[in-house]
């Protein structure tokens, strides 16, 4: 388990964690998120991870389900969610292209910042 402090990093922006399977993190699975006015707005992105024609066989995590939830409030409506092996390039799953092709359909969701926020891999084996 890893744990940290929801922070803006002295450099603005955001947060991105990165996991690898690798020691040379050729292919990883980002949990990314920013705060602003009192929310924690999170994604899961796979675009660092990829193969050819959206394969994310080799994306750390994947084959066995990727899970963001929010705390306290924000319930289902905080959910994130990548079945074991589903292609869930959808609006409640991952980033699976860029901007989401540049539609409303964006893979993110805002909850308030003083509840937290959970990132899962593997999240179907327990």
């Amino acid at each position: 388990m890893y744990y940290e402090t929801l922070h803006t990093p002295a450099s603005g922006g955001g947060v991105s964690i990165k996991v690898s399977a690798t020691p040379d993190m050729s292919r990883i699975t980002q949990f990314e998120y920013a705060l602003g006015g009192g929310l924690v707005y999170y994604d899961i992105s796979l675009l660092d991870c990829l193969g050819p024609g959206h394969d994310a066989s080799k994306c750390p995590g994947w084959a066995d389900g990727l899970l963001a939830v929010g705390g306290g409030s924000c319930g289902n409506a905080g959910r994130l969610e990548c079945k074991a092996k589903e292609t869930c390039e959808h609006v409640n799953g991952a980033y699976w292209s860029p901007e989401a092709n540049y539609t409303d359909q964006a893979p993110v969701r805002a909850c308030k910042e003083g509840e937290g926020v959970s990132f899962e891999l593997c999240a179907g084996l327990r």
